[in-house]
């Protein structure tokens, strides 16, 4: 996969002043964005947000396997909302370890979740932390459900071996997609369903689930209108996908939410409720 200007920003940075200091630097950049009043750059801001952990996870897996002379096929992926390079302040971070060799006593693997897991020694030297699951390929069979829904957006990050190529190609061979778009069904009426009984809420506002049930209403409206028309416009179409993709907050004040920001480029919905107390943080709605 050929390496993005995003990207060869990073990389840059990382040179000139190294992993930690280059991390401060651009998260810096990228938050004052997010704080600006254009809100054309929603995508730009979530791309780049991704090339920053992506690279600098995927040099440190580089620099792992080197150093342990580890030689047998090893990939570090992105997935879910990293995956599709949506990662926004509050994201969690999907990555995932992929191996062609048994993953009990790997000593790849054990030094890797030692630094991630059992120590701050990831997070100290990269100004950051995640947590990355190890797979195997006879693992892909028996991934179900949202972990199954992860692995469909899956972008390799460090993967010399075109290993995650051969994982895809498991589950294409196992998968089920009736299966899965039941299981996809049946979590947006659960989550829909739980956001409708909040929906006025004076405190919050989830954008997540609240504002695509509204935004879905107002396409499915529009295409009720257009019914005597052949064609859908594809702007109106878009309109729909907009939504899914994802998201910041401008905060004008203490305690405020003044406008909603999409990677589309696009406001459809502008806000202004007090929060409360607890939610009072910089970036409140803008989990992934």
């Amino acid at each position: 996969m050929p390496i993005s200007d995003d990207e060869n920003r990073v990389l840059e940075a990382v040179r000139q002043c190294g992993s930690l200091e280059a991390y401060r630097r651009l998260i810096a950049e990228n938050d004052a964005l997010i704080r600006g009043s254009d809100l054309k750059n929603g995508r730009a801001i979530t791309k780049m947000r991704t090339a920053i952990h992506m690279v600098l996870a995927g040099q440190w897996a580089e620099e792992q396997q080197r150093m342990l002379s580890y030689n047998k096929p090893f990939a570090l992926v992105a997935l879910g909302g990293t995956g599709r390079e949506e990662v926004t302040p509050c994201s969690d971070l999907d990555f995932a370890f992929l191996f062609d060799s048994a993953l009990e006593g790997n000593a790849l693997l054990l030094e890797l979740q030692r630094q991630m897991l059992h120590t701050n020694r990831f997070q100290e030297r990269h100004g950051f932390s995640c947590i990355a699951l190890p797979f195997g390929v006879d693992d892909m069979p028996s991934l179900v459900g949202k972990q199954l829904n992860s692995f469909l957006d899956m972008r390799p990050v460090f993967d010399p071996s075109g290993l995650a190529d051969r994982f895809r190609e498991r589950i294409q061979a196992t998968f089920d997609p009736f299966e899965h778009f039941l299981h996809v069904r049946r979590f947006w009426k659960e989550q829909w369903e739980e956001a409708a009984a909040g929906s006025e809420r004076l405190d919050c506002f989830d954008i997540k689930n609240e504002g695509l049930r509204i935004s879905l209403a107002g396409s499915g409206r529009s295409r009720e209108k257009l019914s005597s028309t052949a064609t859908m416009s594809i702007a109106r179409w878009r309109s729909r996908a907009t939504w899914r993709r994802m998201i910041f907050c401008c905060v004008s004040g203490p305690g405020f939410i003044s406008a909603v920001r999409v990677a589309g480029g696009r406001t459809p919905l502008a806000i202004a409720r007090p929060m409360s107390s607890i939610s009072r943080t910089l970036y409140p709605l803008a989990k992934c």
